[in-house]
């Protein structure tokens, strides 16, 4: 009887092994055939990323947007501007063949002494009317005068070359670049004898002759009265110095007196001239 009641246990134990395997199946199968009964989604699909639209280059541009030969003679087009040239400054005019060219030619020696005369009988004559500051203006201006006359005396200017050519004879290597310098300052104020004297001396320094190139200079001046014009500046100049001195002390009187005086040194250099 227990061999009978342990077979029962292990065949009841094996049904149950075996029932449980088969429910185990059928779940699964289950599971299979809801699986295969649900509506299938579709996924979306990943596309790539489409490609941009070419942008058309300057050439398909330009071909493009170009009208056809035919648009062109039919619609009028605006004329294109010419590109913008740097301009240049305008060349000066080349004078005409056969115009005369004006030049100013400067005022004559004489004629610059008697306007600084002029200046000085003036204000002789109005002195009593004028201020000091008027009085002074004038004196100034006839002393400014003056200088320029001693500058440009014919006389004066062979004079002074010619002491110029003796210092530089002195000394131990004689400057004939300077001397020649000094020799062509000098032409552009002088005229006939004056240029004459001038040829002289550039001859005679030419073969280092110095002493016959100064006295040449020297004699011109002397027969053009250098000293005696010389004279007369140096007069003028000291009674235009000694009016100013006394208008600053305000002696008017002195002043007064010393214009009259330079106005004597003035007459005396015209009749100086040549």
């Amino acid at each position: 009887m227990r061999w009978m009641a342990g077979f029962v246990c292990f065949g009841m134990a094996l049904i149950g092994l075996l029932g449980c395997g088969r429910v185990q199946r059928g779940e699964g199968g289950g599971q299979v055939s809801l699986a295969s009964e649900r509506p299938r989604i579709p996924k979306p699909k990943v596309e790539g990323s489409k490609p941009s639209p070419a942008v058309p280059t300057a050439a398909a541009t330009t071909a493009t947007v170009s009208p056809t030969p035919s648009s062109v003679g039919e619609k009028t087009s605006a004329p294109s501007k010419p590109p913008l040239q740097a301009s240049s400054p305008p060349s000066p005019a080349a004078p005409l063949k056969g115009q005369p060219t004006l030049s100013v030619e400067p005022l004559p020696f004489s004629d610059e002494v008697r306007s600084v005369r002029a200046i000085l009988e003036s204000l002789r004559t109005q002195f009593d009317h004028l201020s000091p500051d008027e009085v002074r203006m004038r004196l100034l201006l006839a002393e400014q005068g003056l200088s320029e006359i001693e500058v440009r005396s014919p006389a004066l200017v062979l004079w002074r070359t010619a002491l110029r050519l003796e210092a530089l004879q002195k000394a131990p290597t004689p400057d004939l670049t300077l001397a020649k310098a000094w020799l062509l300052r000098a032409r552009q104020w002088l005229s006939g004898e004056g240029l004459t004297a001038i040829a002289e001396a550039e001859k005679a320094l030419a073969s280092n002759r110095w002493s016959e190139g100064v006295g040449a200079l020297r004699s011109a001046a002397q027969r053009l009265r250098a000293e005696e014009q010389l004279a007369a500046i140096a007069q003028t100049r000291t009674s235009l110095l000694s009016a100013l001195e006394a208008l600053e002390h305000q002696k008017l009187a002195v002043a007064k007196a010393e214009v009259g005086e330079s106005l004597k040194g003035i007459d005396r250099l015209l009749t100086a001239l040549p």
